[in-house]
């Protein structure tokens, strides 16, 4: 029978640390989906895995997948993710790290002790005995639960994260979506999305529930309304192999509306006639900020090229475009490689241009 690591949670007004107790039997510590990736890995401290995220700097926490959910009606902060541990044995454990915090920013704690009250010195008569248990006759009004979202990228079904990397131009699928205990109570839109380099550079991809490109990246679209999906093509910065999504959500009781898109679709994508902008929704209850870590880079041999040209038969072509260095061109175009190497031209380049220089004397 399998031991549960001992963790704890400690929610400060700015920061949020879990503290794992390490085994022999532990190979691996990490945040969910950011395995290897630097800035999020655990500090090892006398036999303890710490991990602290910077809650005030939103660079910090978005950067290492934490999910903030704000409740636009009360204020309520909430903070989440999640620890993976690998065993030696091979099975994997999941930690689930939760914060929550009042709106005036106090740390609103999970548990609370029952102290009872003694008739000795709290100006009771004497011989008073609270009852073990007490009749309520007021009403009491119950609460939805709070929304539990996942967003993972796929490659040909295959779920990708940074131990994973993925060729620039790959089709990839981005899906977001509640889990069972809420998807019956929810529905969402993505609002707004921007993909960073995790540095200096970003570029907008969503906004106001529409994509820019739709070419570079699709409209998210739905079927129930707790499940979005969009698909797009791998890209990168020149300077890094990591890509930062970082995407603004909705969360609204039963469904969001969509929103018209300039190319006739309806943004998020429910099927309705009637739609509103998102920050307009009157079904809003939650605004959720969630962001996920993609891994991109080129094989060795292909980052030896600069300036030379993939194949027209190739599936799909690498072009440029400033500040996202590769995407992914149409079936059939050409397009230029650039990268950091030092210039080369491979053979069959250099034998085509020879070829049409001669053609051309």
């Amino acid at each position: 029978m399998s031991v549960r690591a001992r963790y704890r949670i400690d929610c400060e007004r700015e920061h949020m640390y879990a503290i794992v107790d390490v085994t022999p039997s532990m190979k691996q510590l990490y945040l969910h989906r950011l395995k290897h990736f630097p800035g999020c890995e655990p500090d090892m401290r006398n036999e303890k895995a710490i991990f602290h995220i910077n809650l005030a700097n939103t660079n910090d926490f978005s950067a290492c997948g934490v999910t903030k959910i704000v409740n636009t009606k009360t204020g309520q902060r909430m903070y989440s993710h999640q620890v993976v541990i690998e065993h030696d044995s091979g099975m994997k454990e999941a930690l689930r790290l939760h914060c929550a915090y009042n709106g005036n920013g106090t740390v609103q704690h999970e548990e609370h002790n029952i102290v009872r009250r003694s008739p000795q010195g709290d100006g009771w008569p004497s011989g008073f005995q609270e009852p073990e248990i007490l009749e309520i006759t007021e009403e009491i009004t119950a609460t939805a639960p709070e929304p539990v979202l996942g967003v993972v990228v796929r490659q040909d079904g295959q779920e990708i994260d940074t131990s994973l990397n993925v060729r620039p131009g790959a089709p990839l699928d981005m899906e977001i979506s509640l889990d069972d205990n809420s998807s019956s109570t929810y529905g969402i839109i993505v609002s707004d999305m921007i993909v960073s380099d995790t540095r200096k550079q970003e570029e907008l991809l969503l906004t106001n529930g529409c994509s820019v490109d739709p070419y570079l990246f699709g409209n998210f679209a739905t079927e129930t309304g707790d499940k979005l999906k969009a698909n797009f093509r791998a890209f990168k910065f020149p300077e890094t192999n990591y890509v930062l999504f970082k995407g603004i959500l909705n969360v609204c009781i039963d469904v969001c509306e969509g929103v018209q898109c300039s190319n006739g679709e309806l943004g998020y994508g429910r099927r309705r006639r009637r739609a509103v902008t998102p920050s307009s929704d009157p079904n809003q209850v939650f605004q959720v900020e969630m962001s996920t870590i993609l891994n991109v880079q080129f094989e060795d041999a292909e980052t030896n090229v600069k300036a030379g040209f993939i194949d027209a038969e190739e599936p799909f072509s690498i072009g440029y475009v400033d500040p996202l260095t590769y995407f992914a061109g149409r079936r059939g175009e050409r397009g230029v490689i650039y990268s950091s190497a030092p210039a080369t031209i491979v053979p069959a380049t250099a034998a085509a241009l020879l070829v049409a220089l001669l053609v051309a004397l």
